[in-house]
């Protein structure tokens, strides 16, 4: 399935846990694009729930990848205000961040991906109300409430 997955023209991953409220969002945002009408031809879309580093590995070292990634994920960003939705500029992302990609660094295999590797990455993010310690499903209103945006972010993303 991973040769099929990295040879798509637009790999489209959705992150997160299901049972930690807010950080569902990811794999809500491929739920409703699935089956969209308005999804080019040539994308592929992945809940990758929490196994984004593992993919990201397996992509640095597979035969083909996608021309370009796009992945969408909750973060807790200091400046934004819950359900919040945008791209996130990799370029000017501070260095030396770890790899939870809440705080979007895993931006270190992003950045490898993106320059040396020439995969058109794209990360979507949506600013999360709340992501409990302990398993909770269901996400916030304003979250929830954000979900359309993130969709159109994301088609948009693959139109480009």
């Amino acid at each position: 399935m991973a040769a099929d997955i990295f040879a798509s023209r637009i790999l489209v991953l959705g992150c997160g846990n299901a049972l930690a409220g807010d950080d569902a969002v990811g794999p809500r945002v491929i739920d409703l694009l699935d089956g969209n009408p308005d999804l080019p031809s040539g994308v592929v879309l992945l809940n990758a729930g929490t196994t984004i580093q593992e993919l990201l590995l397996d992509m640095a070292v597979a035969d083909s990848r996608p021309e370009r990634l796009i992945i969408v994920d909750a973060t807790l960003a200091p400046d934004r205000q819950p359900g919040d939705c945008w791209e996130v500029d990799l370029a000017s992302t501070p260095s030396g961040l770890a790899t939870d990609l809440h705080a979007f660094p895993a931006l270190t295999e992003l950045g490898m991906l993106k320059s040396a590797l020439g995969v058109d990455v794209r990360v979507v993010a949506v600013q999360a109300q709340h992501i409990p310690a302990a398993p909770a499903e269901g996400l916030s209103p304003a979250v929830a409430l954000a979900l359309p945006n993130a969709v159109e972010l994301v088609l948009s993303l693959c139109r480009e």
